[in-house]
Formats: structure tokens, sequence, C-alpha cells
């Protein structure tokens, strides 16, 4: 009977240790699929989300430095032209009566002389000067004497008989009846230009680690910028490449995403830091005007090898667990062979009980008590248990920390904020003695604190200036959208009603919930401590970063909680973590370029936003300057958008656009003096000159109308696009132009816009 109830015992001590095992694997493999899943996936999407920001961020960035070359050489070609007049004048008063055609080579290069009599060219060849050598081409002189037949000073686009392009500014010279030119070569002026952006994007390539890189090449494979690299010499993309065949098919998915306008492709490349040849992801976009192809992307395995290298490790920890096992196993064996029945039930009780400590473990991310369970055999086995627990966490918080990295590359401020704002609530909490599992809590709190971030628009996080009302709002709903990401991720639970009220304050004045001090969880108070005193002793757009010191007094003055504050302060102080602050004022100074940039530019024509001209007339205000405001509106653009393609409105608004930036230029105004107002209305305004400045005007007016109507109707891709009925888009494009004075007719630019405004609508109705 005894041997019986030794070999049942035996028999039972096996089984519930083999369970025992099965519930280990299941519990360590459930929770690491559910959240290795979730996490890769965000991952994969938020550095998608981060890599396209970046490519249509370098993208704008070259339209603008595009357009404000254009502009720069015309302000410079206009100066010239002035100081070689002045060199002539000069000239002409110590020659006198003597022949002036005799020191001609005194011109500096790039200065043309006409004779309007005879029309004489000399121009400067080399190191000498032929005259009455006609260098333009044919079309270029005709255009030349058109304007030189009514205008004093004009701009000339034209080519040299050799090919080149140039714009020049001409003066007219009245002792002698001829125009001087200075010109500048555009096609080398361009070429500058480029190399300026390619070598600016390169000093500031490389966002997140030496994978993460823009590269740039052109539509006919030559590369530029590759693997963090000025290429920039004529070489196709395959030729630089180390893998020649992967490159052309890479170059050819390149093509295929610009023409649908941008797009994500998925390919293989050679990884920098291994040299394996490895799956990536990039955006592709494209810039016309110069035919560029502009890309950045990531490494799929980036996430993978993260992941993988949490599964080894813990995999290494099951094995030390597993071997525990087998020596509780054998030891089992020895004790059960000698044990009674009354002892057999105590241990069987006290293992059913490890057994579901181990499972609350797990779930809860806790340690087990030793103490309680006296059975040495059982107590190692506990030893075992927490040690895989405790190297669970250590990986569970380095991956953490990677995710919130990649979250917080969007904006250079808050580079490493979650990071220190979880090392201050640690700190934090350990002083105010809390234990070592609630420190670990409101570590992981800290990191998560802020996740919501990636939920607020990228025209509201990164706005330079300061933020509406409404713009506040939406700031304000992040600890919600953070709370919603980690209340749905089981292991997070419970810290996300801390993350969700870190901005509360003990009057009530903070959100969401607007609650007070005896109603916010300590925790909730220890995260607030911690943001706002990373918050003032990082540098911000609005103010440099302040002392520990002084963070502290204007903390004491907030509606935080001012008890728990006075038993940190010192803590805080003594453990403050300071920025690299070289780096990060470079990184931030050329943020905030971008930004003031991406808010004062309409980006789909290149003019600036309303508030810019709005400052333009406000100086002719305050200088008692006249002008007028043109209005030029395109009706029923609901209509043209509802029954043509999006690409068919566009090449209207563009081809306003160019219209409008022409007029003002040959009217000796630069693209500052225009803006796109609205979505279907553009302004533009001029000075008062001349007494038959109101009839000017009013031709003006008429000419606007006609030209914009002209140049639809003659273009051919235009009439293209056709609706349901056959019938071509230039049809139905009608355009209205409008005009007011100040300050005969409003007393103020917001007065004209107004007028304007009123004046569209009647029209309309």
């Amino acid at each position: 009977m005894s041997f019986i109830i030794a070999l049942f015992v035996l028999l039972y001590g096996t089984l519930a240790l083999i369970v025992l095992e099965v519930v280990l694997h299941k519990s360590l493999s459930d929770a690491f699929i559910k959240n290795s899943k979730v996490i890769r996936n965000n991952y994969i999407n938020l550095r998608k989300k981060e890599v396209k920001g970046s490519v249509l961020k370098t993208i704008e960035f070259i339209a603008t430095q595009y357009s404000y070359s254009r502009y720069r050489v015309r302000e410079v070609i206009r100066k010239e032209a002035f100081n070689q007049k002045e060199r002539v004048d000069d000239l002409l008063k110590l020659l006198g009566d003597r022949d002036f055609f005799k020191y001609v080579k005194l011109f500096t290069e790039g200065s043309f002389l006409y004779d309007c009599g005879k029309f004489a060219v000399l121009v400067e060849t080399g190191n000498y000067i032929n005259e009455y050598n006609i260098t333009l081409t044919e079309e270029t002189r005709k255009t030349f004497m058109l304007k030189a037949d009514t205008e004093d000073e004009f701009f000339v686009d034209g080519k040299m008989a050799n090919g080149n392009k140039f714009v020049g500014y001409a003066v007219f010279l009245p002792e002698l009846n001829a125009y001087i030119m200075a010109y500048v070569n555009l096609d080398r002026y361009n070429r500058w230009v480029k190399n300026s952006v390619i070598f600016n994007i390169e000093k500031t390539n490389g966002v997140v680690n030496e994978n993460n890189y823009i590269f740039i090449n052109t539509m006919d494979g030559e590369a530029i910028i590759t693997n963090n690299k000025v290429i920039n010499d004529g070489r196709k993309l395959w030729q630089v490449s180390k893998v020649p065949k992967k490159a052309k098919e890479v170059f050819k998915k390149e093509l295929k995403a610009c023409e649908k306008g941008g797009g994500f492709i998925e390919y293989s490349w050679i990884e920098p830091k291994t040299g394996k040849v490895e799956r990536k992801i990039s955006y592709i976009g494209c810039f016309a005007d110069w035919g560029w192809i502009i890309g950045e992307g990531f490494y799929i395995d980036e996430a993978n090898a993260v992941i993988g290298n949490i599964n080894n490790r813990l995999k290494q920890s099951i094995i030390t667990v597993e071997r525990g096992f087998f020596v509780l196993l054998i030891i089992g064996i020895i004790i059960v062979a000698g044990i009674a029945w009354v002892s057999f039930n105590i241990t069987k009780r006290k293992i059913e009980n490890l057994l579901h400590e181990i499972e609350d473990a797990f779930k809860n991310n806790s340690i087990l008590n030793q103490e309680k369970y006296k059975i040495k055999e059982i107590e190692k086995f506990t030893r075992y248990i927490n040690l895989a627990l405790l190297k669970f966490r250590d990986y569970e918080n380095e991956f953490l920390e990677a995710f919130i990295k990649a979250t917080e590359a969007r904006d250079p401020y808050t580079k490493g904020h979650s990071q220190r704002v979880a090392f201050y609530s640690k700190i934090i909490a350990k002083k105010l003695g809390m234990s070592e599992s609630k420190q670990e809590e409101l570590y992981r709190a800290g990191l998560l604190h802020d996740i919501g971030k990636i939920g607020v628009p990228d025209n509201i996080l990164l706005k330079p200036g300061r933020l509406t009302k409404n713009e506040y709002k939406i700031i304000q709903y992040h600890p919600i959208f953070s709370y919603q990401i980690v209340a749905n991720i089981s292991r997070f639970k419970e810290m996300a009603n801390y993350i969700k009220h870190h901005h509360e304050r003990c009057d009530g004045s903070g959100y969401p919930d607007g609650l007070k001090c005896d109603e916010i969880e300590i925790e909730a108070k220890i995260l607030a401590i911690a943001d706002v005193f990373d918050a003032l002793t990082s540098k911000r757009p609005y103010r440099d970063k302040l002392s520990p010191e002084k963070a502290i007094e204007i903390m004491k003055k907030e509606k935080l909680d001012q008890d728990i504050l006075s038993k940190v302060e010192n803590e805080l102080i003594e453990n403050c973590i300071l920025e690299e602050t070289k780096e990060v004022d470079a990184e931030i100074e050329e943020v905030d370029r971008i930004r003031n940039e991406i808010f004062d530019i309409d980006y789909k024509t290149g003019l600036k936003r309303r508030r810019v001209l709005i400052e333009k007339a406000k100086q002719f205000q305050s200088n008692n300057e006249p002008f007028a405001m043109f209005m030029i509106y395109l009706r029923d653009m609901a209509f043209l958008n509802y029954e043509f393609p999006p690409d068919a409105v566009d090449k209207v608004i563009y081809l306003i656009t160019e219209y409008i930036v022409k007029t003002l230029e040959e009217m000796g105004y630069s693209e500052e003096y225009a803006s796109r107002a609205y979505e279907d209305a553009f302004l533009f305004i001029v000075r008062q000159e001349g007494e038959k400045w109101f009839n000017r005007l009013e031709k003006l007016k008429d000419a606007i109308e006609k030209d914009i109507k002209k140049i639809v109707e003659d273009n051919s891709e235009l009439k293209s696009f056709v609706d349901e009925r056959n019938e071509s888009i230039v049809h139905f494009v009608k355009i209205e132009v409008s005009y007011l004075t100040y300050p005969y007719e409003a007393k103020s630019f917001e007065d004209a816009l107004y007028l304007l405004l009123l004046k569209r609508r009647k029209s309309v109705v």
C-alpha cells in the first residue's frame, strides 16, 4: 500500500511539473508574440510616415531654393546693370568728345552695348571685344528691339548664338542713344544653385541612423546623392552601386512611383552596416523642374532585428528555467520517495499556489516572493523564475526606448524628452519610498506619456509661431490619444490613467478632465513634475533652456503638488540631464528655418501666403504710399474639381501663377508682391506710378482677363482633360479680375480685401 501511495505521489508530482513548464512557456510566448506583433506593425507604419515626411520636406526645401534663386538672379543683374551704367557715365565724362567706341574694352565681362541707331552690338568674347558682331539669336534680338521701342529699362530672357541661355537687364544711355545690359549665364547659375542644394542636403543627411538618409538621382539615372555621399559627377546609379543589376531594378520602380506623383516602393539594397543585400521600404518623390527623384527609406529588418534579439535572450532565459525544472524534478523524485501522505498534500497545495502566482507574475510583470516558499527546492526554482522575469523587463524597456526615439525624431525640440521624463519619474518614486515594481512602472509610463503626439498633425506640432485656440485644443488631445494606445495593451493597462492625467493641475486648470489635486493619482502627479522639470531645462522654440535651480523656482509657483516637489527638488537638481547644446542647436536652427518656409509659402504655387502680402501692404501704408490691390478669381472651382481630375485644376492654377509672376516681373516687381490668398483666388499689389495711373490699372485689369483666357484656351495639355460629355475643361474656366486702390477706395489692406470679396460674391450671385 505504501509503495502504491509513493508511486502515485511520484506520478502526480511529475505531472504537476510538466504542467508548470507548459504554463511558463505559454505565458512567455503569448506575452512576447502579442506585444512584438503590435509594436512591429506600429514601428513600420511610423517609419513610413517619418520617411515620407522627410522626403516631402526636402522637396519643399528644393522648391523654395529654386523659387528664391529665380527672384535673386533678377535682383542681382538689375543692380549690376545700373553699376555698369554708372561706369559708362564716368567714362564718358573722362573721354569728352573723343570716340567712346575705342574704349569699349574697359567694360567688365558680361556687358552688352546696343546702339539703337545702327543696332551695333559690342560683346565681350574671350579676352577681346568684337564690334558689330551679333552674338544673340535672331529671336532674342527682335525681342530686345521691341522692348527698346517703348521702355528705358527692362529684363530680357534669351539665348546666345552658342545656345547658352541668359537673363539680362538693359538700361538706356541717352548720351549714346544706346542700351547697356548686364546678364547672367543661366546654365552656369542653375548648376551653382543645384550644387548648393545638394551639399546643403548632404550636410543635414542621416536623420535617425546611418541607414536612414535622403538619396537623389535624376530621371535619366544619374546618381546625385546616395549612401550619405555626394556623387554628382554624371555617373549612373548602377555605376556607383555594388550590385548594378539591383540598382537598375530599383531605378525602374522609382520611375513608376514618380509617374504616379510619388509613393512607397519595396526593393533589395545593400545595408551599409553589414554589407548584405536586404529588403528596404522607401518613399519616392519628384521635383519635376530639375528632373530629380528624391527618396528616403528604412530596412524592414530594423524592427525584426530588435524583436529577434529580445526573442533570443528570452529563449536563453527559458533554457535556464528549464534546467531548474530538471534539477527540481530529480530532487522531487528523491523527496517524494521518503515523504508521508500528509507531507504530500502540503507540498501539493504549495505547488498549486506557486503555479497561480507564476501566471500572475508574468501577467503583471511582478517578482515572486521567495520567502513565502520555505521548501529549499521550490525556493531555488522561484529564483530561476525571477531571473527570467527581470531579464524580460530589461529587454522590454530597451525596446520601448528605441520605439519612443523613433516617434520623437519628428521634432528635435522633444528629442530625448520621454527618456528623461522616465528617468526623473523613477528618481521621484524612489525618493518617495515606492517599491521597485512601482518605480519600474513609472519609468515605463514616462517613456509612453507622450506617445499620443503621433496623432497630432505636423502643421500644429511643428508650427513655429503661437498656436490658435483651436490648435491648442487639438494639442490637448494628446494625453487622450496616449491613454487609448496604452490602455489597449494589457501589460500596460494599469498605467493608462497616470498617462492620461499627467497634464492635470491641482487647481483644476489642467486637461483633459480638469481634475482637482485630491482627484489626481499620485503617479500622475509624479509624471507632471518630471514633465515640467524637463520642459524647463530643455531648449524650446520660444526660449533657451533654464538651469535646474531656476526651473525649480518656477515650478514652486505652478499648480503642481508642492508637497511632492518639496521632497524631491534636491534630487532633481542633482540628477538634471543637460542636452548636447551645440549638436541640438544646429539641428534646431535648420528645422526652424524650414518651419518658417513651410508656413510662409504656398508650395502648390510657390507664392507667398496671404499674411506675407499683408505685411508688404502695411509697409506701403506706414510710408503713405498709394497702391492698388488686384484679385484674380477662378470661378466655379468646386464644379471644376467635381467634373475633372485634380491634375486639370492644378494645371489651371499653375498657369495663372506663372502668368502673375511674369506680369509682375515685367512691371518691375518681385514675387513677394503676389499671394495665393484663397484656394480659388490670387492677390497682388502695385504702387502708384505717374498721373495716368488709374487708366493703366483699368487697362491692366482688362489685359489680365484676356491674357489668362487665351493662355488657358491655347494650352494643349488642358484640352486633353474632358468630362463625361467629352467637353474640355477650357470651356468651363472663367476668370474674373477686380481691383481697389488705397487710400482712394479703401482705408487699409483689410478694407480693400473685404470690398474685393464683396465684389466677388455679387458677381457669383
